[in-house]
């Protein structure tokens, strides 16, 4: 900055003015922090209170109070924009976090050129500070891979919306279904041009050489095709991803990508015993068990057969925990989960109840006001909120029927 031509600027100018100068110089000059601090200084003295504040507490007016916090958002805003566009993303997003505008806060790290140099302070504000995590999440996918991006699924979005979630989570099956099916057509294409001379492997082969171009021919297609790639304990893929990446997929509500995560348990039945992921109270065996629950998802199978089998590994898991340990009891919970959540997702509401009834009716005290919550979305979902006022009258709980009973009424008025 030049100092001499700021003073000769500022020589002649109202105190109102010499502000201005004193911004529009500082932004020119890319010193944004002291920018900051300038508009602030604007923002006061035009609403009459003294412009540099030490500290003191002040007792404003609830109107000059209301008008203060605007001009301070809107100078957050324009500063955090020009350092985002300079490419200084974490510090830009210091000053636009307090403006709470979340959709704008997303285009506008949506709208950021990225970089190599940029890559990681973007992952950092869209997935980190949960700006745009699934957008967030597919950058970190695509630029850090599939171990780093498991670890953030679970550490970092776990507090995301359930939408943001099941974006990734999608993303996240369609990334691993597509490098396992490329390392299963190389390894076909080798071994096939190995194993030439065997009866019936032009066709084989043919159907290989098409799997380069042709995504129709999918994962299950080119097993059943070629099973001799699964001998010898043979993998493609790191078996602890495909097995992450199969739990993570459960969210997913995506029809086109629910049959991919289908093919993955497919994949993992055909791994050897070595490969079998042990110690899941409900998914056990755990592909085979996975398989089910997403065909019960798709619609698809015997969905009565499906369902009684998570039924009883419930049931297996409740009278495990009639004999309480920490790791029986949270079976049980799981178990729940998963049986209410697999017959919510096929409307099943008047089961899901009964399911959570049961629940209610034997858990603790501590743990009513969890499955409580869990029985306001099913009969929210169902429309019909009569269950849980019968439930709760029966429990002594006044709140909950009185909740109960309040939307029951809202959700006729509205209907």
């Amino acid at each position: 900055m030049n100092f001499e031509d700021l003073q000769r600027e500022m020589q002649d100018s109202s105190p109102a003015e010499l502000l201005a100068q004193l911004s529009q110089s500082l932004e020119r000059d890319q010193q944004y922090s002291a920018w900051f601090e300038a508009l602030k200084l604007q923002a006061r003295f035009d609403l009459g209170l003294e412009p540099w504040n030490l500290g003191q507490a002040e007792d404003l007016p609830a109107d000059v109070q209301r008008q203060l916090e605007d001009r301070l958002v809107d100078a957050c805003r324009t500063v955090g924009e020009r350092l985002l566009a300079a490419g200084r993303i974490a510090e830009g997003w210091m000053y636009l976090r307090p403006v709470g505008d979340a959709v704008w806060a997303e285009q506008l790290v949506r709208s950021i050129a990225v970089t190599d140099d940029n890559v990681e302070q973007v992952i950092e504000v869209a997935v980190g500070h949960g700006v745009a995590p699934a957008y967030g999440f597919g950058l970190l996918l695509q630029r850090m891979g599939t171990c780093n991006a498991i670890t953030a699924f679970d550490s970092q979005l776990a507090q995301a919306a359930l939408e943001q979630r099941q974006q990734a989570a999608a993303a996240l099956v369609r990334h691993l279904y597509d490098e396992l099916r490329h390392q299963v057509v190389q390894h076909g294409q080798r071994w096939l041009a190995q194993a030439s001379s065997e009866p019936g492997s032009p066709a084989v082969a043919d159907l290989f050489a098409a799997a380069e171009t042709d995504r129709a021919i999918d994962l299950l297609t080119l097993l059943q095709a070629c099973p001799e790639l699964m001998a010898n304990d043979n993998y493609h893929i790191d078996t602890s991803h495909l097995s992450s990446v199969v739990r993570i997929g459960r969210i997913v509500d995506d029809a086109a990508v629910q049959p991919l995560a289908w093919q993955l348990c497919a994949y993992g039945q055909r791994l050897a015993a070595l490969y079998q992921p042990q110690g899941e109270p409900v998914f056990e065996p755990y592909y085979v068990a996975h398989q089910s629950y997403y065909e019960i998802v798709m619609g698809q199978g015997d969905e009565q057969q499906g369902l009684e089998f998570f039924r009883q590994r419930r049931a297996e898991l409740t009278a495990a925990a009639q004999s309480p340990s920490v790791l029986s009891l949270e079976g049980q919970i799981y178990a729940t989960d998963v049986l209410v959540e697999l017959l919510m997702r096929r409307q099943r509401y008047a089961e899901a109840i009964e399911v959570l009834a049961d629940q209610l009716r034997n858990c603790g005290e501590h743990q009513r006001s969890r499955w409580t919550a869990l029985l306001f979305r099913c009969c929210h979902l169902a429309g019909d909120f009569v269950p849980m006022q019968q439930l709760c009258q029966g429990f002594g709980d006044a709140f909950g029927f009185g909740l109960a009973a309040f939307y029951q009424k809202l959700s006729r008025e509205r209907s």
